[in-house]
């Protein structure tokens, strides 16, 4: 069991020697390439922000035309979102047989199916990009 003992503490020796260069070679790393995170940093805020002005200004289309498919591949995406209270749902789940704890993928179905007094069903407008754009020469 000495043996044993010895070898392991060699290996976890070893084993933190390693850590040690490894943790130092990624701060070189970050170290040495901080103005490219940074550039990158700058245009992931960029795409984002971009990103928001376009939906909105697809959803405002959308608005003023009905129209889902627009230019480039932009589109919108109308989604039903029910709101109900889960005691109450539970209630009528029991009271029609489906569930001891509410599957609230069932629920829904018959609740868009046949909407119940407690659901407030309401439309949830997207606007969605696509991951390519389709721009003239790509037709």
């Amino acid at each position: 069991m000495k043996d044993e003992i010895i070898r392991l503490n060699e290996l976890r020796l070893q084993q933190a020697e390693l850590n040690n260069r490894k943790k130092y070679a990624y701060e070189q790393y970050l170290s040495e390439n901080e103005e490219l995170f940074s550039k990158i940093q700058e245009k992931d805020y960029d795409i984002a922000e971009l990103t928001e002005n376009i939906k909105l200004m697809a959803l405002n289309k959308f608005k003023e035309t009905g129209e889902k498919k627009l230019d480039f591949g932009v589109g919108i995406q109308v989604r039903k979102v029910l709101e109900y209270d889960d005691k109450e749902a539970l209630k009528w789940a029991k009271d029609h047989g489906l569930a001891l704890s509410l599957n609230k993928t069932a629920f829904k179905k018959f609740a868009n199916a046949d909407p119940m007094d407690f659901v407030n069903i309401k439309e949830n407008v997207i606007a969605t990009l696509p991951a390519k754009f389709k721009l003239d020469g790509d037709l």
